[in-house]
């Protein structure tokens, strides 16, 4: 398509008269050809280079970064001998999304990851697991149960204003204490992403 849209570019700025113009590859010069070559392998070079893992609806990071985080905190747990479930915990949220259609949907997933990322500001890692799950992997201490309150209420506040997705029944966030092995914790995020 690039090319044919360079041709024509070429034919029309070539053409002295009246009337219709017929586009030919072969006719465009080499130097229009390379030129544009090259600007396709630069900005296909920068797009695998600044490839970004994160989820195009929500701008939160995917699942695969959180299997990767997950393979950090369960190689420091190890380190310190110590299972990873006592440093941190899941926190999950799942939004049944299944009578919502079309944009409602969409912006229902958006607003629960802005809830997220509202709560989880200072160095948890957050994620979208599935297309209606998303979550926290934080650390385990005193404010595990403020934060999943704040969670609530963030999302409370966020969804009630949609008429459409007030009607969804509230949003099920659950703490997920993490399993045994990395290998485990990642089954267990594929099931959650199901869920």
């Amino acid at each position: 398509e690039t090319l044919a849209d360079l041709a024509a570019l070429h034919a029309v700025l070539g053409h002295d008269g009246d009337g219709f113009v017929a586009p030919d590859v072969d006719a465009a010069p080499a130097r229009l050809l390379r030129t544009t070559a090259l600007a396709w392998a630069d900005v296909a070079t920068d797009q695998l280079v600044h490839t970004e893992v994160t989820d195009p609806l929500t701008g939160l990071p995917t699942a695969a970064y959180l299997r990767t985080r997950l393979a950090e905190v369960y190689r420091a747990a190890a380190a310190r001998e110590r299972p990873a479930a006592d440093d941190h915990v899941l926190l999950v949220v799942s939004l049944d999304l299944t009578a919502v259609a079309g944009f409602p949907r969409l912006t229902g997933m958006i607003m629960v990851a802005d809830a997220l990322r509202t709560v989880f500001d200072s160095g948890q890692s957050v994620a979208s697991l599935g297309p209606s799950v998303v979550a926290a992997l934080v650390p385990k201490d005193e404010r595990v149960a403020s934060h999943g309150v704040a969670l609530r209420r963030a999302l409370h506040e966020r969804l009630s204003v949609d008429s459409q997705l007030a009607d969804v029944g509230r949003p099920r966030v659950s703490a997920v204490r993490l399993p045994a092995t990395h290998e485990l914790a990642c089954d267990l995020l594929a099931h959650l992403a199901r869920a």
